[in-house]
């Protein structure tokens, strides 16, 4: 099929490299140029519902677009030297851009050698329209495009994009992933509608690799959007049902960014007006804290588990002082992730000890003393282990020690007291002294 679409602009592609800008452009000249962009996007692949992208897919699509994409790089050189960029179609702009966006980012179908030459022809538009980035070129903040194109975009890339036609149009997905990201707050509120759909859709898939996708392009929406647009819509709702599932898949690779993007939707929607619950009462934080502390205490995969607790500091932080009711059930985390068998998520785990430690001290004499022994053990355990320690884990030890010491003046006390009327441990023992002498 893209042989056939490139014999079919065999000569657009000659005429574009022998136009010669000495009078005004002619029409048929844009057809032409919207005619070469239209046969260089990526065209429908044969796969796509059974199975992801493979390289050998693309093969020969790398080989022959390079020729085609120099011609319009061409063509926009020689444009930009001699024409008024009133001149310049809507329609061949946005093409350009959709174009640009396929190959914004390395991907199967695209090489270094497509990804520079696109890079310049992208320059070069925004250069034609006097735009210093292409969000100014989507947004219409040049008074050569007529208007923000951005919506005019999306919609022209909507037919790749149904349910029933995306997965067969990798391409299309990177285009609308560049496009999304080019604008953000207070800009992207206005197309909430438009952007959404398809960010959902691209989540709800069983490959992986696409749910990152969907997973990266909701975050970006969620974190550009007004919380009023949001939330007056209902999305904040959808937003939460699409991405609470995907904390239950067993999947690595999508456990932190699901988390974050969580963590980002959350610290919106939970906080203000618009919070699913009455102050201190069971909220959408507190469901979402529950599901990772499930999954953490069953889970003896070490990569799983260090991508639970690498998540599990930033939720900490983002919950607040209500962390304080999850108080018990932390303290098991921190002492399943901080053994001796666990190095490999120590130093994950003493930071999220940290972020619990400021924000539950007003209630550390109920925790203190637990957590100072969690400590006091993997100082002691460290202390023998000359291979594989970072340094850093000895001072995030004193750093939450110290905390402790600050809030919870009593409870260290005591428990220096009981360790000095123990034999042995002059380890530990000497540590503490050293923080209990320091000022």
């Amino acid at each position: 099929m893209k042989e056939e679409l490139f014999s079919d602009v065999e000569c657009d592609v000659d005429f574009l490299n022998c136009l010669k800008f000495e009078e005004p452009v002619n029409p048929s000249v844009w057809t032409s140029f919207i005619k070469v962009v239209s046969a260089l996007l990526l065209p429908e692949q044969i796969y796509g519902e059974d199975r992801p992208s493979e390289d050998k897919d693309f093969a020969a699509f790398r080989e022959k677009v390079l020729f085609g994409l120099e011609s319009v790089l061409n063509f926009l050189n020689k444009y930009a030297t001699s024409s008024p960029p009133a001149s310049f179609p809507r329609e061949a702009m946005i093409s350009a851009l959709i174009l640009c966006g396929e190959h914004s980012t390395p991907e199967l179908w695209t090489s270094e050698d497509t990804r520079r030459v696109l890079a310049s022809c992208l320059k070069q538009l925004c250069s034609i329209f006097g735009c210093k980035s292409p969000s100014e070129l989507l947004l219409g903040h040049s008074r050569y495009t007529n208007g923000p194109c951005f919506k005019q975009a999306l919609l022209l890339l909507r037919p790749k994009l149904l349910r029933n036609t995306w997965r067969k149009h990798p391409g299309a997905v990177a285009s609308y992933k560049w496009l999304l990201c080019q604008v953000h707050a207070p800009n992207l509120s206005e197309y909430l509608d438009v952007v959404s759909p398809t960010a959902l859709l691209i989540l709800d898939d069983h490959d992986v690799g696409r749910r990152l996708i969907g997973l990266e392009c909701l975050s970006h929406i969620i974190g550009n959007v007004a919380r009023t647009e949001m939330c007056q819509r209902g999305l904040h709702k959808v937003f939460y049902e699409s991405l609470a599932p995907l904390l239950l898949q067993h999947n690595v690779q999508q456990i932190e960014p699901t988390v974050l993007c969580l963590i980002k939707l959350l610290s919106v929607t939970e906080r203000g007006y618009t919070r699913s619950s009455e102050p201190g009462m069971w909220d959408l934080f507190d469901q979402t804290i529950n599901t990772l502390i499930d999954k953490m205490v069953i889970e003896d995969k070490i990569p799983f588990r260090l991508a639970y607790i690498k998540s599990l500091g930033p939720l900490v932080t983002a919950m607040g002082p209500s962390v304080i009711r999850w108080s018990k059930p932390l303290l098991e985390v921190f002492d399943s992730y901080l053994s001796k068998e666990s190095f490999d998520t120590r130093e994950h785990t003493l930071q999220a000890i940290n972020s619990f430690l400021k924000l539950s001290a007003v209630r550390i004499h109920a925790n203190g003393d637990g957590v100072l022994f969690l400590l006091l053990r993997t100082l002691q355990d460290v202390s023998t282990e000359d291979e594989h320690l970072s340094p850093v884990i000895p001072e995030l030890i004193r750093d939450n020690i110290i905390l402790i010491k600050k809030f919870a003046p009593t409870e260290f006390a005591s428990v220096q007291e009981e360790l000095n009327r123990v034999p042995g441990n002059s380890f530990m023992k000497k540590c503490l002294s050293e923080i209990a002498n320091a000022q």
